[in-house]
């Protein structure tokens, strides 16, 4: 879970994923106009 961002322990390589997915999803949210968003 993305909950504890303040407490950083040692994100492993799949949390890094998690987050850069989750990343991408909100910058396609906020840029709507253009949906090329591979999710």
């Amino acid at each position: 879970m993305i909950k504890d961002l303040g407490i950083k322990r040692m994100p492993g390589d799949e949390e890094l994923e998690i987050s850069r997915k989750v990343g991408s999803l909100l910058a396609c949210k906020i840029n709507n106009k253009e949906v090329k968003c591979a999710a």
